[in-house]
């Protein structure tokens, strides 16, 4: 995402500890940020990182399921990380069982009504497992959404993807497929990883 460009909403949706939102509210200095977790838990970390950050004044925190409580707003930028568990054993407190996504409910939930958040240029960027870019892909081109770049990132150059991170926007008329190495050879941080942060 260009830093340049003009970000006047943007919404961080799963927001968790709140991370991401405090990025977008760094890089992207006027404009509004709202930040959902269907946790109240995880929006009281969230919290103390906004007064960690100075940020409390410009990060709404919102809790919600999805985009249940938003009303009409339309988002310029629409980011999420959202807690996937596929795979995994399920968690013995049916409380905890709420916040995980381990199959394709998540994504037909937000793939259903994203579009109706998102401003005419906006755009919308994921962080997803990897394995699961097609079907978000063909999901959200339903709404019109179409994917306009990937990165695949690696923990290392022989390990397979972990996730892939994605954009898409209506109208994108080129797909840019990157990948990202996190650590070199030697085990450091590999150069490229690092300018990405």
């Amino acid at each position: 995402i260009d830093p340049q460009q003009h970000i006047r909403n943007a919404l961080d949706l799963c927001t968790g500890s709140g991370c991401l939102a405090v990025l977008l509210a760094k890089v992207f200095r006027r404009a509004n940020v709202d930040a959902v977790d269907l946790s109240a838990t995880a929006l009281e970390v969230a919290r103390q990182n906004l007064v960690l950050h100075r940020l409390a004044k410009r990060i709404r925190l919102v809790e919600s399921d999805l985009f249940s409580t938003l009303g009409r707003k339309r988002y310029d930028l629409i980011i999420s990380n959202p807690p996937y568990f596929i795979g995994q054993l399920p968690p013995r407190d049916p409380q905890r069982k709420r916040f995980r996504h381990s199959d394709g409910g998540f994504v037909d939930g937000f793939a259903s009504v994203c579009d109706r958040f998102l401003a005419t240029d906006g755009m919308v960027c994921l962080v997803i497992p990897a394995g699961m870019e097609s079907y978000w892909s063909f999901r959200l081109a339903q709404k019109g959404l179409i994917l306009n770049r990937q990165i695949a990132v690696r923990y290392n150059v022989v390990s397979s993807p972990s996730c892939i991170l994605v954009s898409y926007s209506r109208g994108a008329k080129c797909l840019l497929n990157e990948e990202m190495v996190m650590q070199d050879p030697d085990g450091l941080p590999d150069d490229h990883y690092m300018e990405f942060m």
